[in-house]
């Protein structure tokens, strides 16, 4: 090989090549070179004359990517150098073979030049074809979701490599007979083209993994790594203000060192975002404000719609991602129209669709659960085997991304502390409160004909299985016809909680060999006042740790607040009447259907499950939609229905809708 040429097409020609697609750069120009050389050893032919058409053979794609073939044969006519090295005739036939690369057995090249470059262009390699079939799909039809592309890319490598196909080998003897039988061999057998036809598309598509630094989404990044797709990550910041939590517990600095390890390890982009302005306005000053007005609000489920799924989302648009992925545990599905269903987690321990009750379809449109089929201790396994440096880190507790919390201190940086009564409810209370007679009353006479009805919770610690695990949704204890003939008023009169009336007269007595005068209550059947709070928003509905209230023989719960006399109310026992209630009611402005071309109309009734706190086991239930809201009719008492909180709704295994009680 003379020195010059080589130098020409070193210096002049593979150059050129690196403005072409990711398909056609200098690496592919020089491996065509090589193979056409290698395989030319066998024929008498000019290594030269071969070597500058297989160098040149794509420069056309300068032109017109459809005619590049004919660009590249006009080119090597016009190039002044390779006429001081080539004849006219020899320059002529260059160019034809460098046209020729496209030719095939039903339109032969010119010349056994033209063979040994169309036969080296080939570059037959089984998953490389498949990859190239995919992102030309992906390119001149991206309308196309992933079944149809799935089609497209079959009826492609029938028609083209399969037994019968246009493509025939030019050369006896080619290096491409191998690879060729190996992949007609693919395309005949679904089971081993799937896979490489799913790596292909999920390349083409660019997701970014929110990375917290614990297990559940590390592997969920390091599953869509191995799955092929085009994967980053980020770690998003969303606290400051280390005061309110408990030391040693979710530190976001320890958490973003490990997420990095962790991206590091998969071998993926890292990132970090700082949304804490977003947090704090979103999500923090909305538990204050719920918190103030007597309510428990739920802050994972506010920075899943308003955080993960909405801010982070649009800075992970801004990198150029399709998806968002997470490490919950929940399945998402997409129907033939395009619509989402979100679906409860394989694990039945870890289900964490009632954490995305919020989401919109436009959210999950962009949202992928890659552990969602797959039980935390898979989740473990995966991890240590991966050697991902979050394997065995703990699964973190507390409000979402601040952490463990003091939630009195955390509530005390915007919240007035003021002392008030703590007031036990006794039974009596419940014989003479006019509400909690006519609830009663109302729910006998809903029932069905020979049906008894319990009016406090069974206590059972709260069962670990919180998936729906196919069981019957059941028959409701009520009679149908009369639960459809309740007004608005009495549905809202059965949805209202208790407001608690009770005064406490004083008296004078003398105590002591002094006969000092002291003041006291007077005995109360109905209750009496066991402590003091520091405030009134301070508690929630059900809560049992942290009253400070001694003498019982059995534990003590909160039954209800009042943040305007700045009175909390408390009772005894798990069966305790002001624990249970059966109907809660959600706003109007408050319903959010996930599925909303399910979505109720008023005077409609439905059955479904609905849980109202994480990790309560799904609960049967009769929905009503009336103008005046949505209220949901329990066939058993519900325990420490807190206003504030979600009551989520599933027809199945599937989520369909939420709403703030």
């Amino acid at each position: 090989m003379r020195k010059d040429i080589r130098q020409y097409i070193e210096g002049s020609i593979i150059p050129r090549y690196a403005a072409f697609d990711a398909a056609h750069r200098e690496d592919h120009a020089r491996a065509v070179i090589e193979r056409a050389l290698e395989m030319g050893k066998g024929y008498e032919i000019d290594p030269e004359m071969l070597y500058v058409a297989a160098a040149c053979h794509d420069l056309g794609l300068e032109v017109d990517r459809k005619t590049h073939h004919l660009e590249s044969g006009r080119i090597i006519r016009s190039d002044e150098a390779l006429r001081q090295w080539f004849t006219p005739e020899q320059v002529e036939t260059i160019a034809q073979a460098a046209e020729d690369h496209r030719a095939s057995a039903q339109t032969p090249p010119r010349s056994i030049y033209g063979c040994l470059v169309a036969e080296a262009d080939r570059m037959i390699e089984p998953e490389t074809i498949i990859r190239r079939t995919v992102q030309f799909g992906f390119a001149h039809y991206p309308e196309l979701d992933r079944e149809a592309h799935w089609q497209r890319t079959v009826e492609h490598l029938n028609e083209k490599y399969a037994e019968g196909g246009y493509l025939k080998l030019l050369i006896p003897g080619s290096p491409n007979e191998a690879p060729l039988a190996r992949l007609r061999e693919i395309i005949k057998d679904h089971e081993q083209l799937r896979p490489i036809f799913d790596r292909c598309y999920n390349s083409q598509i660019k997701v970014c993994v929110g990375l917290s630094g614990g297990v559940d989404s590390s592997v969920a990044a390091y599953l869509l790594k191995q799955q092929g797709y085009d994967v980053f990550a980020m770690f998003m910041q969303n606290w400051h203000d280390a005061d309110s939590t408990l030391h040693g517990d979710c530190e976001w600095e320890e958490d973003r060192f490990v997420a990095e390890m962790v991206a590091r390890k998969i071998g993926i982009p890292f990132y970090f975002v700082d949304l804490s302005k977003q947090y704090r306005q979103r999500v923090v000053d909305y538990m204050f404000d719920e918190y103030a007005k007597g309510r428990t609000p739920n802050p994972d489920v506010l920075c899943n719609r308003e955080i993960k799924f909405d801010a982070f989302l649009q800075v992970a648009g801004k990198y150029g991602a399709q998806y968002v992925a997470t490490g919950h545990y929940c399945r998402k599905e997409v129907l033939p129209g395009g619509t989402c269903r979100i679906l409860e987690g394989t694990d039945p321990n870890k289900d964490q669709t009632y954490f995305l009750c919020q989401l919109t379809q436009e959210q999950l449109a962009g949202a992928l659960f890659p552990i969602g089929d797959i039980v935390k201790p898979e989740v473990r396994r995966i991890a240590k085997e991966a050697d991902l440096p979050s394997a065995e880190k703990k699964d973190s507790q507390g409000i979402c991304f601040v952490g463990k919390v003091d939630l009195p201190t955390f509530l005390k940086q915007k919240l007035t502390s003021v002392e008030g009564d703590v007031i036990e409810i006794f039974d009596p209370y419940y014989d003479v409160d006019p509400l909690y007679q006519w609830q009663q009353e109302t729910l006998t006479g809903l029932l069905q004909e020979g049906r008894t009805l319990e009016r406090t919770v069974r206590y059972a610690p709260e069962e670990k299985v919180l998936t729906s695990d196919g069981e019957p949704l059941g028959e409701s204890p009520y009679q149908a016809q009369a639960v459809e003939a309740l007004s608005d008023e009495q549905l809202q009169k059965l949805a209202t909680p208790l407001h608690y009336d009770i005064t406490f007269e004083t008296e004078t007595y003398r105590s002591g060999k002094h006969h000092i005068k002291k003041t006291r209550y007077k005995e109360n059947p109905c209750g009496r006042i066991v402590g003091r709070h520091e405030g009134a928003q301070f508690y929630t509905i059900g809560q049992r740790k942290g009253l400070g209230i001694g003498g019982h023989a059995n534990p003590v719960f909160v039954i209800a607040t009042d943040t305007e006399a700045n009175r909390v109310y408390v009772g005894e026992g798990h069966h305790h009447k002001g624990l249970s209630r059966f109907c809660l009611r959600v706003a109007p402005d408050e319903i959010h259907w996930i599925r909303t071309d399910l979505a109720m109309q008023p005077g409609e009734i439905r059955r479904y499950r609905v849980r109202i706190r994480y990790r309560q086991p799904l609960q049967s239930a009769t929905l009503l939609q009336r103008e005046s809201g949505l209220y949901i009719l329990f066939d058993a008492p519900q325990r420490g229905i807190s206003p504030g909180q979600f009551a989520v709704w599933y027809d199945g295994e599937e989520m369909l809708g939420s709403g703030v009680i």
